[in-house]
């Protein structure tokens, strides 16, 4: 089985396959064994393409380090840039996580995509993926007035 089927964090497929910068938001919420957890991650990444997406994962665990360094600690909200990548869980399946954290800075709220705001991206996706001018789309006018 190919490795990134197995992931099941969907919101860093789009990271780790086709993006050219990833920003991530989220609160540290606990500290264990060195590393920060952050319950809920907003995801920004731009495409080859151009286009933005916008997602979330829940439950992300971090190497404190970086973040120790930029003065942070748990409570505080931050936002950075880092790598996705893929990796060995103790149960032998993999999954997708964020390591490298960079630019770190801490801030003061942030907002997350809604649900429905996640649904109505996946359903521009969609009628992307399958239009008639799909070939000849630049991906910033559309010509069937779906954008």
């Amino acid at each position: 089985m190919n490795k990134l089927n197995e992931c099941k964090r969907e919101g860093f497929k789009g990271c780790y396959c086709d993006s050219i910068g990833n920003i991530f938001k989220g609160q540290i919420v606990d500290e264990k064994n060195g590393r920060f957890l952050f319950k809920r991650i907003y995801i920004q990444y731009t495409t080859s393409s151009g286009a933005v997406h916008k997602e979330k994962e829940d439950h992300v665990w971090i190497d404190a380090d970086e973040f120790r360094k930029a003065g942070l600690q748990k409570g505080d909200c931050t936002e950075f840039w880092g790598e996705v990548y893929i990796y060995r869980r103790k149960d032998k399946t993999h999954e997708l996580g964020i390591r490298n954290p960079d630019m770190i800075k801490k801030i003061k709220e942030y907002d997350l995509p809604s649900d429905e705001e996640i649904l109505e991206q996946f359903v521009q996706q969609v009628k992307c993926a399958t239009c008639l001018c799909a070939e000849q789309c630049c991906r910033t006018f559309c010509l069937l007035g779906y954008y």
